[in-house]
């Protein structure tokens, strides 16, 4: 009896960590969605910072059993404020408020912390390129919000990123991955920001 119920109970968790460990050689493709953070003034007085909505594609290729290659594709929008300076006949300091679209493409690594269990913990670096779009922008007084009337033209710009982050996922019938992860993306010579967080829920189909 004793022996049927720790079979019962101790078979499934050992098939799982099976079907969880070898990955070399495998590829996934999969999609996530989720909070985007920039460090950024929010234009609502009652928030602090931006909180925004982001999606994003994601293809990986198991070239260890512990480590992962891949190619992400990643959208956000978002409204915010930046503090700027700018010349008026005289240097003036005050508020750029504008709406934006951000997209984002890179290379990441993936390096798996623990092996051969249902739920597994990795962690993750990655570089890549940004492209912003500023839309509805305007410059405002900082002491009075009242706008300057100035006529601030879209733009869009271009900038380098590295990400590093954490993640976990856990694998379903050996080839459906559930998962969420925190990755920290710093701009590099970022304008008007530079550094956002993103926090996504991810769905991979490996094979």
């Amino acid at each position: 009896m004793r022996l049927g119920l720790i079979i019962l109970f101790t078979s499934p968790a050992l098939l799982l960590g099976e079907l969880a460990h070898a990955e070399r050689g495998e590829w996934s493709a999969g999609i996530s969605s989720g909070l985007v953070l920039p460090a950024l003034q929010a234009q609502d007085a009652t928030s602090f910072r931006v909180a925004a909505f982001g999606a994003s594609i994601q293809g990986r290729y198991g070239l260890l059993d512990d480590l992962d290659l891949g190619l992400t594709g990643s959208w956000a929008q978002f409204a915010g404020q930046a503090d700027e300076v700018r010349s008026l006949g005289t240097e003036v300091l005050g508020v750029r408020v504008f709406e934006a679209q951000q997209f984002q493409v890179g290379a990441t690594a993936r390096y798996k912390m623990l092996s051969g269990y249902f739920v597994a913990p990795y962690v993750e670096a990655g570089a890549g390129f940004m492209w912003v779009i500023l839309r509805n922008q305007d410059f405002r007084s900082i002491e009075t919000g009242q706008s300057f009337g100035l006529d601030v033209q879209p733009e869009g710009f271009g900038r380098a990123t590295a990400t590093f982050g954490v993640s976990v996922d856990a694998r379903i019938l050996n080839w459906v991955f559930v998962g969420a992860a925190v990755r920290w993306t710093e701009v590099i010579g970022g304008r008007l920001y530079r550094r956002f967080v993103s926090i996504p829920v991810e769905l991979s189909v490996y094979w």
